[in-house]
Order: structure tokens, then sequence, then C-alpha cells
């Protein structure tokens, strides 16, 4: 469904510009116009069929993977420039009865200026979504019957290895994680997409092997590895490496805390509450790759939820429209005995691009009192 909407949205941004330059420029500008959007429409459609059929792990395709994010970016910013002050020159000259537009300047010069500002602002998508955060956080739950006073997580999701997440990317990754040491790794989804090769697969659970915290790795899907036509291959590939891959599965870690770990809500799962009569009397972290809230208003024990999925957005302006669809689409949401954290992730899905979004990798302090 994603890359239909987004093959959606190309098409229907590109028909709006060609129809917009098509009623003010000249046959000669027109004819330059479609020039180079059909110039720039052949390798992003040619990068989209090969991201969707998982043969990009080339550097020629991530050029390709490039050229496409700063096209669609560019087609998305210019769209909604042209149209705001299309709407501004509708109001002035309909409402207030003016013969020209709300600006003086020429039609050419304003929209070449908007351009130029949309590239801009595309530009540093791809800039952003080279760059890596450390994001920390620090939270206080019950102990309980813990061992523990204290617990560093490393939580990472939504890595989606493949054509941006190159080999250094993965090293890197690696290396941002381990420079905290910390005591747990969780990992809550997506790490493979629909662009994962074999071989990037087999050299994330190589540096994988380079983390050794005390408690172990943790892993949970999210809705693209239960897309994925290798599955089962996968899951046989992380346990293998040593990785504990929960599927509505209870694990109480040294009567230290417990770790319950939910299947996506693209597979039929157990009720939460099923898995919660499982536990111990321990602190209780909750990995599950989709940020909602379910009701456990009948468990009297805090609980954390650590999740990923909505990678904040990823792109201004589809970040408020995941804000109306996710209610918590990033941060830490605190309601009674029940704590919900939500990574933007570590990678990016379809374009290179971060805008109003960054990468990120988490640090979690858990204090128990």
């Amino acid at each position: 469904m994603g890359w239909l909407l987004t093959a959606l949205a190309v098409v229907m941004a590109n028909w709006y510009l060609w129809y917009r330059y098509r009623r003010h420029a000249s046959k000669l500008e027109i004819r330059i116009i479609e020039f180079f959007q059909v110039c720039l429409l052949i390798p992003t459609g040619l990068y989209f069929i090969l991201y969707f059929s998982r043969n990009i792990d080339s550097v020629w395709v991530q050029v390709l993977s490039y050229v496409a994010g700063l096209y669609v970016a560019t087609l998305v910013y210019s769209c909604i420039l042209f149209l705001f002050f299309d709407v501004l020159d509708f109001i002035w000259k309909h409402l207030f009865k003016k013969e020209q537009g709300a600006f003086s300047v020429s039609w050419f010069h304003r929209n070449f200026f908007l351009f130029c500002l949309a590239f801009v602002i595309a530009f540093y998508g791809l800039w952003n979504g080279t760059h890596l955060e450390i994001t920390s956080y620090h939270i206080t739950m019950e102990k309980r019957e813990s061992n523990l006073s204290s617990l560093k997580i490393a939580f990472l999701s939504d890595l989606h290895i493949g054509g941006f997440i190159r080999d250094e990317e993965i090293l890197k990754i690696v290396d941002r994680t381990n420079e905290w040491n910390p005591e747990l790794i969780v990992l809550t989804g997506d790490l493979f997409d629909e662009s994962t090769s074999e071989r990037q697969k087999k050299l994330w659970i190589q540096g994988m092997k380079e983390w050794n915290p005390k408690y172990g790795i943790y892993y949970v899907y999210g809705n693209h590895e239960y897309l994925s036509s290798t599955f089962e291959e996968d899951l046989k590939l992380l346990e293998h490496a040593g990785i504990h891959v929960l599927e509505d599965e209870v694990v109480n870690v040294e009567h230290a805390f417990t770790i319950v770990g939910r299947k996506d809500r693209l597979a039929k799962r157990r009720a939460l509450s099923d898995l919660l009569m499982e536990t111990e009397d321990l602190p209780i972290l909750l990995l599950d790759h989709r940020p909602y809230y379910e009701d456990v208003s009948d468990y009297d024990r805090e609980i954390l939820q650590l999740s990923g999925h909505t990678h904040n957005g990823q792109i201004f302006p589809f970040k408020p429209f995941y804000d109306l669809v996710h209610l918590y689409a990033y941060g830490y949401y605190q309601e009674p005995s029940y704590d919900l954290l939500v990574t933007s992730g570590v990678g990016m899905w379809g374009i290179p691009v971060r805008i109003g979004s960054s990468r990120e990798v988490v640090q979690v302090l858990i204090n128990f009192n």
C-alpha cells in the first residue's frame, strides 16, 4: 500500500505542476519543463522498481535513490508552495476584487524562487537523512521484587537495512549503540524491508555480534517483516546469531525485570492481558512495534512500552497526518501505571530524506525505586 500511495502522490504532483505551467508558460517553456520531468521521472521510476524487487544492493542504485529522494521531495514542496500562493492569489482576486494577484512580481520569477526554495528544503532533507542522533531518556519505575537499582537500555527500531543503510552505515550504527555500554539492547521491528538483500542481512547479523550486553538482545517483528517472503529464513538467521526473537512471549530476566514481546498487529496475536498473567512481580518492559495503548486497567503493575513504526512522519507534511493516525507518534507519554516511549527510528523508508524528524538511537536509563 505504501508504494502505491507514493506512486500516486508523484503522479498527481507531476500532473499539477504540468497543468499549472501549461496555463501560464510559453510553448518552449512547457517543452523544457516536460523534458526535465521525463528525465527525472525515468530514474525515479526505475529506482522504485528496483527498491521493491530487492535489487538495490549497489552503489549506482544508491545514487539513483538520492536522485529520486531529491526529486520527490522537491516535487512535494513545490506543490505545497505553489498551491499556497495560488490560493492567496485566488482569495486576493475574488474576495478583494483585484485584477492582479497578491504579489506584484512576475509569475515566472515568483515560481522560479519557490522552486529553488523547495529544492533547498529537499537538499536539507537529504543531508539530514545522513545523520544519526543519540536521544536520551531518564525514567523511573517501581522496583517491585527486582534485584536492580538501574538499567541501561539501547533502544533501536525501524532500521530498514537496505539501500540507504549501506555497509559503512551498518558499522556506524553498531558502534554508536555500543559506545554507551548498554546492559540490554532491544529492537522493535522493521529491521529488514522490501529493499534488504541477503548479503546485507548477513552483514548486519555479523555486526550485531559486536554487541555483548549483559542481559542480551531482544527483538520483535514489525509490519515489514510480516510482509516479507523470507520471513521464516530471517527468523532462523536472527536466532542463530543469538538474538531473542519474541512472538507473544514473556521472559523473566534473571529476577531483574520482565520483557513482554508482542507480534505485530498484522498477525493474529494473544491479548496483552493474557500475557501479563505470565509475568512475575518485576518491572515490565513491553516491546510492541506499533505505538498503541491497550486497556490494562485491571493490572496493578507499572509498564514501560517501547515502540517505533511511525518514523515521526519522516517527511513534513506527512508528519501531521501521522499525528492524526497515531495519537502517540513520537516521544515519551505517561499514563497511570503505563508509560509509552516512541522512537522516530534509525532508518528511512522509500526515499533517503528526513524533514521535520531525525534518525536516532535511543538510550534509556531506568532507575528503580
